[in-house]
């Protein structure tokens, strides 16, 4: 059996990653008809969490250690990219400009204005 922090890999995939669980006590351990997070509080999380926390300190200027962690982080990134396994990305500040552009209420009717779309052939 081997252990890596889901919330902190290691800088290159682990020998089996990622870890697999068994269906059924994934099910035991958190019925799908619950809302409410298990009382052990024991989630299964195999996959790698990758999360950007670039300029973090709100200052509007970038220190050492925030521009360390944004480069450290997009090399684990792209280490497990290459090696072709799944891993999940959060904050990365591309993908949050284009959700609160796409927030906008009224975002896609401006890009599309009055022009006629059609959604099937």
């Amino acid at each position: 059996d081997y252990y890596y922090d889901p919330f902190n890999c290691p800088p290159s995939p682990p020998m089996g990653y990622p870890r697999t669980y068994n269906a059924l006590e994934v099910l035991q351990n958190w019925p799908p008809d619950d809302t409410a997070p298990p009382q052990n509080n024991e989630i299964y999380q195999g996959l790698c969490v990758f999360s950007f926390q670039h300029n973090s300190d709100g200052d509007g200027k970038d220190n050492s250690d925030n521009v360390n962690n944004y480069h450290d982080t997009l090399q684990k990134i792209m280490t497990y990219r290459a090696a072709e396994v799944p891993y999940v990305v959060r904050d990365d500040p591309e993908v949050l400009k284009t959700v609160e552009r796409w927030g906008q209420p009224d975002y896609l009717k401006e890009l599309l204005r009055n022009d006629e779309h059609i959604t099937e052939y």
